[in-house]
């Protein structure tokens, strides 16, 4: 659920830094599978709420200019220092843009749960029609 700016970005870009590591991940999993060259350090991971989209978007930047080369496909590819990889969407909603899309899916809200801060929400859907 949408929340205030400053809750959303401290949970995405945690003291700890479990995100970026998750988020840096990616670049593991592209050497791995597609002989790629990133070095996952060369990029740092930013994350911020657009507030336009409702959405939190999480970035890797990158801290160089480079070249990457996928050798599984024959391709390589620049990057400037600063251009960046956006690795994740993360919606965020208010109920009545949810049950909005539900019902525009077909679906109706049988149950909707959520915590005492409203900030996550649990739902059963069921489809209309049946």
């Amino acid at each position: 659920m949408i929340k205030q700016r400053k809750t959303l970005e401290t949970a995405y870009n945690d003291a700890a830094g479990v995100t970026a590591a998750f988020n840096r991940n990616i670049l593991h999993v592209l050497d791995q599978e597609l002989k790629a060259d990133f070095i996952p350090h060369d990029f740092k991971h930013v994350a911020f709420f657009n507030k336009e989209r409702e959405r939190v978007e999480m970035h890797l930047e990158a801290r160089r200019k480079m070249k990457v080369k996928f050798r599984d496909l024959n391709l390589q590819v620049r990057m400037e220092r600063g251009e960046r990889i956006r690795t994740e969407i993360c919606r965020k909603f208010r109920r009545e843009r949810a049950e909005r899309m539900f019902k525009e899916a077909g679906l109706s809200c049988r149950r909707w749960d959520c915590d005492e801060r409203g900030w996550f929400s649990l739902v059963l859907l069921e489809n209309r029609k049946s």
